[in-house]
């Protein structure tokens, strides 16, 4: 079996206002294969544009890590 293209461990993104602290995603690990096909479903403000983002590394996660070709591409410390 092929490693993931794409791999997300552990992760979480999270947003404050004021003492509220809301997670858009929470502790989810994903894993993509080479030629595999994923679609993200849900409804509004369910986390789908916030997952995206953490994947892309367009956004860091609060926590957990993005794993790109089985190397560290987003980590939070």
């Amino acid at each position: 079996m092929p490693s993931p293209l794409l791999e997300g461990r552990a992760l979480s993104l999270t947003y404050q206002d004021g003492r509220n602290v809301f997670y858009a995603v929470r502790d989810l690990d994903v894993a993509v294969d080479p030629h595999q096909f994923v679609g993200i479903l849900g409804p509004s403000g369910s986390g789908k544009s916030s997952l995206l983002y953490v994947l892309s590394g367009r956004k860091t996660p609060t926590s957990g890590e993005v794993l790109f070709h089985g190397r560290l591409s987003v980590r939070d410390e």
